[in-house]
């Protein structure tokens, strides 16, 4: 005798075992959504995290430069002027042999030896003209610069020295009346204050 035992197609909860197996469409979609707005918020969460790096180091390289900038202008004037202008190598070369700073006043002895290559005043202004630009705008506590320039001489005993032939004052007036773009270098005398010639020729 056989007995054939066949489960009802409604048996248990009442759904068939595909309709128990297969979530139904609606919660398949809700999970599916859930989901979409959980990588919606880490997307948002890490470029917000993104931006907050960013700026904070765009904060600390303005930091970096703000200090290089403060240390630069509360620099050693004097060391500075020796650094720009530059010490004679030889007795006959040109460079700075002294230096004194009470700020704002920095006075500059400076051996000068012409080359000859063009008027004694547009040589001179060649020269000086790119080292005063440049320690002006390196250090913004310096407001005059008074400059006695040295010459080289020979006296009647052939003996070799530097001697005064003028003295001239460069403030930072002056400095920020130039039109650097377009300013002549050799024209330097032109624009200086208080110049004073102390040999009336030049060897």
């Amino acid at each position: 005798m056989r007995i054939n035992l066949r489960l009802p197609v409604n048996s248990f909860d009442g759904q068939s075992d595909k309709e128990r197996i297969r979530p139904p469409l609606k919660e398949l979609q809700g999970r599916i959504s859930e989901k979409g707005e959980k990588m919606a918020k880490r997307t948002k969460s890490n470029k917000i995290t993104e931006l907050i790096v960013i700026l904070a180091s765009v904060v600390l390289i303005l930091c970096f430069f703000g200090i290089c900038k403060k240390e630069k202008a509360v620099s050693n004037p004097k060391t500075l002027v020796w650094e720009i202008f530059g010490r004679p190598d030889k007795i006959e070369d040109s460079g700075v042999v002294l230096v004194e700073y009470e700020q704002p006043e920095c006075v500059i002895h400076y051996n000068f030896y012409p080359r000859g290559k063009s008027k004694y005043e547009e040589e001179l202004g060649a020269e000086l003209t790119p080292r005063l630009k440049k320690l002006f705008e390196r250090d913004e506590n310096i407001g005059n610069a008074a400059i006695t320039i040295f010459g080289p001489s020979t006296d009647t005993y052939g003996r070799y020295g530097w001697k005064p032939v003028l003295s001239f004052e460069f403030n930072r007036e002056t400095f920020n009346s130039i039109d650097w773009s377009s300013f002549v270098k050799q024209n330097l005398l032109e624009v200086v204050k208080n110049l004073k010639w102390y040999r009336k020729s030049v060897n």
